[in-house]
């Protein structure tokens, strides 16, 4: 069904964008030792970091699929890969930076960074500042 959609150029639903994308939901596609640092990461809802991050790609394929056409399905997808590509740059620049406190700034007054060590700041910063703190300045996962 979905090679269908594909070849006409037909718009997704919701069901056919989880299917697709079941596997980075059971399985996000992080490294070995950020997944289960994730696992453990648990917000005062009691919600895992991984959990948040299933819950907010789930939200994100939903807005996908909110898209009447196969065209403006392919321009939202289009953009959220660019802004998650430009996230991931200041992610490797922020990496390069020699202390954290060059990017400490963006992260004053959220809960989670203050609770946590500098040292698993950079980890920290890539799975959950990227997804929610860029737009929502301090609004991490609840």
């Amino acid at each position: 069904m979905i090679i269908f959609k594909k070849l006409f150029k037909l718009p997704l639903t919701s069901l056919d964008a989880h299917r697709l994308a079941s596997k980075n939901i059971q399985n996000p596609p992080l490294p070995k030792e950020m997944h289960e640092a994730s696992a453990t990461l648990v917000g005062k809802s009691g919600v895992s970091l991984l959990d948040y991050w299933r819950q907010q790609f789930s939200a994100q394929l939903d807005a996908l699929t909110s898209e009447k056409t196969w065209q403006r399905q392919r321009a939202k997808i289009l953009d959220q890969i660019l802004t998650e590509q430009g996230w991931r740059i200041v992610f490797v620049a922020s990496k390069k930076a020699v202390s954290s406190d060059a990017w400490a700034h963006l992260v004053d007054g959220v809960e989670l960074f203050a609770k946590s060590p500098k040292s698993v700041w950079p980890g920290l910063y890539h799975f959950s500042l990227i997804r929610t703190c860029a737009p929502n300045r301090g609004a991490l996962w609840t």
